[in-house]
C-alpha cells in the first residue's frame, strides 16, 4: 500500500544526537524480528504458492506531496512496480518495490524516488497447532512490516497483529485488519527524526467476473497519528481486468488518495488532500 505508504508525517520533531537508523537498527526491534527473518529466509525457498507481477502505471495529475515524496511538480509521473506474494507452511510474505519518475518529486530536486515494503505474516494457529478460526475470523497472525524509501532517507519497522476475515465473495476473497507499532526514522534537513506511533492497516481483495472476464478489486488502507494531534490517512484502491492466455496480462485503474488533518499540509500550497488516478498495465508472471 502503496503502498504501503505511510511516510514522514511530522516536519517539526528533530533529534540531532540520534544515531543513523540506516546503520543502527533499534536493538529491541532487531531482537524481536530476528526469528521472523530467519523463518522468512527458509520460507522463501519452500513456498507452496507464489505470484509475481510487474506493473507500469502512468498519471498526468500527480500533485506535489512532500510527506510521501511521490507528487510531481510537472504533474506527470510514471511508476514501475514489482510485486511478489508467496505462502509457506506457517504464513505468507509480500514484497513490493516502486520506482517513481517525474519532475521534482515531493517538491524536491530529484526526478526519481523509490519505495520498498515487505509484509510478513506468521499464522499463530499453525505455529501453536491450535485452531483459531471462529465465525467470520479466518486466522490470527503475527505481522512484521519493513519499509525503506529514498525520499527523506525514510526507514520504518513495524510489529503487531493481523486478523484475516472471511468474505462472502468466494474462497479467494480476503479482508485483513492490522494493528501495528511502527518506528519511523527520516531526515529533516541535516537532522534525523525518530518516532514510534501506531499504524492501523486494512487490506482487501475481491475477485469477480464480468461477462466471463476475470477481474479484481483490491487495495490497502492506512491510518496513522501524526505530530500535533494530526491524522495521516492513505488508501490505494485498484480495479484490474485480466486478458491474454491464462490471464497473464491485466489493465486497470489505481487511485491514490492521501489526506492529513490538523496543522499538517501535503505541500507548500497548503493543500491537505490529493487524489491521483493512474492507468496501469500489469504482467502476471
Amino acid at each position: 500500500m502503496k503502498r504501503r505508504h505511510p511516510f514522514p508525517t511530522n516536519r517539526n520533531e528533530t533529534d540531532d544526537a540520534m544515531p543513523d537508523f540506516r546503520s543502527t537498527f533499534p536493538r529491541a526491534l532487531t531482537a524481536a524480528i530476528a526469528p521472523i527473518l530467519a523463518c522468512f529466509g527458509a520460507s522463501a525457498q519452500a513456498e507452496d504458492y507464489s505470484q509475481t507481477s510487474i506493473q507500469l502505471a502512468y498519471t498526468t495529475r500527480d500533485k506535489n506531496d512532500y510527506i510521501m515524496g511521490t507528487g510531481a511538480s510537472g504533474g506527470d509521473r510514471t511508476t514501475l512496480r514489482f510485486e511478489h506474494f508467496g505462502t509457506y507452511s506457517l504464513g505468507d510474505n509480500y514484497v513490493m518495490f516502486d520506482a517513481y519518475n517525474g519532475q521534482k518529486l515531493g517538491e524536491g530536486n530529484s526526478n526519481q524516488q523509490n519505495f520498498f515494503v515487505w509484509n510478513s505474516h506468521m499464522s499463530l494457529g499453525k505455529l501453536t497447532g491450535k485452531e483459531l478460526s471462529w465465525g467470520p475470523i479466518k486466522d490470527v497472525l503475527g505481522m512484521l512490516r519493513l519499509e525503506d524509501g529514498s525520499y527523506g532517507n525514510y526507514r520504518a519497522g513495524s510489529l503487531g497483529a493481523s486478523v484475516y476475515w472471511k468474505l462472502p465473495f468466494g474462497e479467494q476473497s480476503l479482508l485483513e485488519t492490522s494493528i501495528l507499532a511502527r518506528q519511523k526514522d527520516y531526515s529533516v534537513g541535516p537532522s534525523q527524526v525518530r518516532e514510534t506511533r501506531p499504524l492501523y492497516r486494512v487490506y482487501f481483495y475481491v475477485p469477480f467476473q464480468v461477462a466471463g472476464i476475470s477481474a479484481s478489486f483490491s487495495g490497502p488502507v492506512y491510518l496513522s497519528p501524526a505530530g500535533g494531534g494530526a491524522r495521516d490517512f492513505y488508501m490505494e484502491p485498484e480495479v484490474f481486468v485480466s486478458f491474454g492466455p491464462k490471464d497473464v496480462y491485466s489493465i486497470g485503474v489505481r487511485i491514490e488518495y492521501h489526506r492529513v488533518t490538523g496543522t499538517l499540509a501535503l505541500n507548500s500550497a497548503g493543500e491537505r488532500s490529493r487524489t491521483t488516478t493512474n492507468l496501469a498495465l500489469r504482467w502476471n508472471m
